[in-house]
């Protein structure tokens, strides 16, 4: 099966306390899911700062509410090219960026270096979080999530597919 590099696009969405929430489930005709858990490309929760702020009853789970937070990873990923374009339809709706020229040349994009691609998807985001509200969204401040790593030491293992995210 055809495999393609991608990177998660957090600046697709933020959140209601301007924090980055972009992110795209994997597709569930890969099968492996758990009931009651999500996994989505490239990204993962935040268990520790992601805060529950009002607590549901075991009976009325929808009273439940958090602040969820995601992390991001700067590294690509690979998923697959489905018979049913999911992914591919992802990259086409900019949820995931791609990572190499073979991914961009097969959703017929042009390639751009992702680092490029990152640092506009963030000024257009901030751009629209000032033009609603006013003011710098919480992201503003801190580092592009998506910027290139130290180069870590070769490991033989190999990339992870997605990131697991637990429970709902």
């Amino acid at each position: 099966m055809r495999m393609l590099r991608v990177h998660a696009n957090p600046y697709v969405a933020v959140d209601h306390n301007g924090q980055l929430c972009g992110t795209c489930p994997t597709h569930s005709i890969e099968g492996g899911h758990t009931p009651h858990r999500r996994e989505f490309v490239g990204a993962g929760l935040d268990r520790e700062a992601t805060k529950v702020t009002k607590q549901g009853n075991p009976i009325e789970l929808r009273e439940h509410a958090q602040d969820t937070a995601w992390s991001f990873s700067p590294e690509a990923v690979e998923v697959p090219a489905t018979s049913d374009f999911y992914y591919l339809q992802r990259i086409i709706h900019g949820d995931l960026i791609p990572a190499d020229k073979a991914t961009a040349d097969y959703a017929s994009l042009k390639f751009e270096e992702p680092s490029i691609v990152f640092a506009r998807k963030r000024s257009e985001a901030i751009a629209r979080w000032v033009a609603a509200y006013g003011e710098q969204p919480a992201f503003a401040s801190d580092p592009c999530p998506m910027s290139p790593q130290p180069a870590a030491p070769k490991s033989k293992a190999p990339a992870a597919l997605v990131a697991p995210q637990g429970d709902k």
